[in-house]
């Protein structure tokens, strides 16, 4: 008897199912929560720039919420990966927390209480023209999410957010 093989076409679940496991087999890689290490312009993905690993400087994340057990959630995740954390909760010490503490990564609140996040956004990128920072916001329809990305936010995560959403 002669044996019939079929070639089936890829099933797209199983193909998802494959990426979800390299993602997740990613987060308990050593280098897990790793970010380009910051140079004179802002890294684009194709820059090549070299991630840190153990060992090597912690990453600096300044955290700006004005909900102080939000802002130390994330700080506490953040911490938890080995990440050297500011916090601030309005935009003028957010502004002076940049230039002090000259973070690696700006996690930014839209609504503050003494000015928006898109003027925290400019006034920082004034100083810091390479750091990455990412919204994290209540503001969730199309517009907003246009608005923080055209502004030149690099990532604009909404509430309810996972931990592990900001921390990657």
């Amino acid at each position: 008897p002669v044996r019939r093989t079929r070639t089936a076409t890829p099933d797209p679940r199983r193909q998802v199912s494959r990426t979800a496991q390299t993602c997740a087999m990613s987060l308990l890689s050593p280098y897990a929560g790793t970010v380009p290490a910051p140079s004179s312009s802002r890294p684009s993905a194709s820059s090549g720039a070299a991630l840190r690993g153990p060992g090597d400087p912690a990453i600096k994340a300044l955290v700006v919420d004005d909900e102080q057990t939000l802002s130390e959630l994330v700080g506490l995740a953040l911490r938890y990966e080995g990440w050297d954390v500011r916090l601030a909760g309005d935009g003028r010490s957010a502004i002076t927390a940049a230039r002090e503490f000259r973070p690696d990564l700006v996690i930014l609140d839209v609504m503050l209480p003494d000015m928006d996040g898109m003027e925290v956004l400019r006034r920082v990128r004034a100083e810091l023209d390479h750091v990455p920072v990412l919204f994290l916001t209540a503001r969730d329809s199309v517009e907003d999410r246009i608005a923080g990305l055209t502004a030149g936010g690099d990532d604009y995560v909404t509430n309810p957010f996972s931990t592990e959403e900001v921390v990657l």
